[in-house]
């Protein structure tokens, strides 16, 4: 298990963003990733960030779910751009 939690300035606000957040598939179903973040969000209320920021790939739809039960809304505003360099 890897969390890497990190604080973005934005428009001169925070966001919290962790990075890496993952559970290994023997130890899902309990509630080990919903412990997690509640972790980074206490991690983020106490720096004084105003919002927790997630992605992930459009097909992982256990992970899409969780984050709707923890009440996280999907942005429809931009589009990620990667460039990668060999």
């Amino acid at each position: 298990m890897h969390l890497l939690y990190l604080l973005l300035m934005r428009k001169k606000r925070l966001l919290g963003l962790p990075n890496d957040l993952y559970v290994m598939p023997d130890y899902r179903k309990f509630g080990i990733a919903e412990l997690l973040l509640d972790t980074v969000h206490r991690f983020a209320k106490d720096d004084g960030a105003d919002r927790v920021a997630l992605k992930t790939e459009k097909n992982n739809t256990i992970a899409k779910h969780l984050y709707q039960n923890l009440h996280y809304k999907l942005e429809h505003v931009f589009d990620h751009y990667t460039l990668y360099l060999k």
